[in-house]
This record gives C-alpha cells, structure tokens and sequence, in this order.
C-alpha cells in the first residue's frame, strides 16, 4: 500500500476504517474526543469487528459525549478506557487522533487530525497521513509506545466517572447554546437597517401572486420535486451522466394551461447552461452534491463551483432548497435577488461570498413566505415576478 492522505474531500477516513477494521487482527485507537454522531458514522464498522479493539477516549473541554461512551463500552470485542488528568480532573490536555490497524502480515497506521465524531471522520476537512507498515517498522514501535503508556493512565469509564463526564458535557452544550444566542443577537442587530415588515398592499399583491399560481402548479412542482430529491437519496455514492440528466429534468418541471413543462429555473439547469452542466466532470459534480444537499457546506461552495463551468449559485441553491424546502429557497444574485429587494425595498445588492449573501436573502425569504403564508413552490414566482419590475 503507497502511503496516501485523507482529508475527507476524496477519501474519507470513515472508509478507511470500513476497509481495514472487519481484516484487523486487532486495532489501537486513541482520540481526543468521541460523540454520539461519530459513533453512529462507526456503527456498521464496529459490528463487523472480528477480534479485540482499545480504545482511549479524551474527556477535555466537555466535549466526549458520555452516552457514546457508554454504548461503546457495552460492545463485544471492544474496550475503552477514557483519559483524564490528575491535576484538572476530566479537563484533561489529552489530544492525539491515532489509529492502528494490525493486519495479517504488517501495520497501517493513521495520524492526523480526525477525531471519532462524524465531522472527522467524513464531513470535516481533515488532514490524515495513513501507512502501511511492517510490525517491527520503528515508527509503529513507538506508536505502540505511546498508545500503552496512555492506556496504563486512562480509566475503566465508571459510572462515577461518566456522571461527572455528563455534567462537564452538559455545561458544555449550555455554553454553545449561549454563544449561538448570542450570534443569532448579532445578526439580528445587524439587520436592523433591513425593513422586516412590508406594507398591506405590498402582502395583497404577494397573496395574489400566490393564489394566481394554483393548487394544480403547486401539485405539479411538488411531485417533479420529490421526483428530483429522491434521484439525489438514492445515487448519493453512485452518481452518473444519466442520473444526472433525468434530476436535471425532474427538477426543472413547470407547469401551464398546455401540461407540464421544462423552464422552471429559466436559464439555471436549461439550454446552454444545461448542455455545459452535462458537460462538467460528474466527480466534481457528487462532490458538490455531497457536501451541499447532503452536508449542507456553503461555507465551501466556491471552491466547490470553481472549476465547473454550467454550475453556479442557482444550482447550489436549488440543492439546498431540495434538501429543506421549508427552510430554504432558490436564489439567483440577479433576477431573483432583485425581486426581493423590490419587495423589500432594499436598495443596494446583497455583497460577500455566497454564504453572506445566501443566508440574508434566504432569513428575509423565510419571513416573506411566512408572513403570507406562501407554498415552498410558489417562492421563485413570486420573486421572479417581481424582479422584472425596475
């Protein structure tokens, strides 16, 4: 095995353990933090595990989620002991991310980053070195070195100890709560100079748009919609030109007194657009799939739609409207955009990177939809419509 990185845009270290944990004769594994989605992304991996498995868990920062813990003990074949110092109780400065898998003729060893929680193990950016080894290679020695000198220290989890690894979790989670509070504060201050409500006649004309657009369009876009979204479930790991192809016309169904219809999301997945998004590598395009619909990584997605040429803000945030349609909506910087700002009476253009803008346009969407009580399908109308007017 050629020595290879992981950093959970191609490989992922999920598969790594999916691929060598069932062969280990045995397996080392020490971490700084465990929680219950890490445990989860583990979950199948762990039930095929055919011989003994140690496993060292940090208790730092409250963030060791105690109820992993606890399942994790209960597992056959599997041991674990958690770290925790003399001197700071379960605030413990424990940090390594080390992984050994003892194969039947040598050793793959992986250090670097990832933590046993879902972000590291497949949806963070990470950064792992994973080599294969022989047994008596001197860096598996002190790698063997390490992880008993740790495992002589940590602790057998007591339900002593996991109730004080709770309190320390729970402080933990009261704390981000506060901190999310707290930013959702300052969002909210900072919109201020944004008009929240609109006036009587201009909630009429959006009532009338809606009602215009009729409970057969809606049932028609609806239907295209779950169409479109479970092409997306059911290909996640296994996407190709013809999946491709028939989302792109699922998604794209419209309707008109002459029946159903392509044209939905205009130019967005249609004529040139289409035939250039057709074109694009469909790696880069589950990629992008992947980290948007199923992860929902906006943070990314200009390194994400950098080198594809039919794919830009509208197609990620059609993705993102696929995936919640209560909670997201399509969006265009132009048409799109423009309608809401009409309607909002907002001057200037949303600025930043996708994510700045995405997130103001779709909060300011969000209270439009619910203040006149708007279907999910009926929001590109309403907005479309209004961003032809000057």
């Amino acid at each position: 095995m050629v020595p290879f990185f992981v950093d959970n845009r191609g490989k992922t270290l999920i598969s790594v353990f999916d691929k060598l944990l069932p062969e280990s004769e045995k397996c080392l594994v020490a971490v700084a933090y465990l929680t219950s989605d890490g445990l989860t992304a583990l979950g199948k991996v762990l039930g095929r595990v055919r011989n003994n498995v140690r496993m060292i868990i940090g208790t730092g920062f409250g963030l060791s989620d105690p109820k992993a813990i606890k399942k994790l003990r209960r597992m056959p074949k599997i041991t674990c002991k958690i770290m925790v110092s003399e001197s700071k109780g379960l605030d413990s400065s424990f940090h390594p991310k080390l992984y050994i898998f003892y194969l039947k003729n040598n050793v793959v060893l992986s250090v670097g980053s990832s933590n046993l929680t879902h972000g590291g193990l497949e949806r963070n950016e990470e950064a792992n070195i994973v080599l294969q080894l022989p047994q008596e290679a001197p860096l598996v020695k002190q790698a063997e070195k390490s992880f008993e000198s740790w495992w002589a220290k940590a602790l057998i989890p007591s339900d002593e100890l996991l109730r004080k690894l709770q309190q320390a979790h729970r402080k933990r989670q009261e704390w981000e709560r506060k901190v999310t509070r707290e930013e959702e504060k300052l969002l909210s201050e900072s919109e201020e100079t944004i008009p929240v409500k609109f006036g009587e006649n201009m909630k009429k004309e959006i009532k009338q748009i809606c009602k215009d657009v009729g409970p057969k369009r809606i049932q028609i876009r609806r239907r295209s919609e779950n169409e479109a979204i479970k092409i997306l479930r059911k290909s996640r790991n296994n996407f190709n030109k013809n999946l491709l192809e028939k989302f792109l016309e699922k998604a794209d169904t419209d309707y008109s007194e002459r029946g159903s219809s392509q044209g939905r999301f205009v130019s967005t997945i249609l004529g040139r657009n289409k035939n250039l998004i057709l074109g694009d590598s469909i790696k880069k395009i589950q990629l992008l799939i992947r980290e948007i619909f199923f992860e929902e990584r906006i943070d990314k997605v200009e390194e994400l739609v950098g080198d594809l040429k039919g794919i830009k803000y509208g197609f990620v945030s059609l993705l993102l409207y696929l995936k919640d349609r209560n909670r997201f909506n399509f969006y265009t910087p132009h048409k799109i955009e423009r309608g809401l700002r009409n309607i909002r009476k907002i001057k200037d253009k949303f600025r930043g990177n996708f994510q700045k803008r995405y997130e103001q346009f779709n909060h300011l969407a969000n209270k439009i939809k619910s203040d006149c009580n708007c279907e999910p399908q009926a929001m590109d109308i309403i907005f479309a419509v209004k961003g032809e007017e000057k």
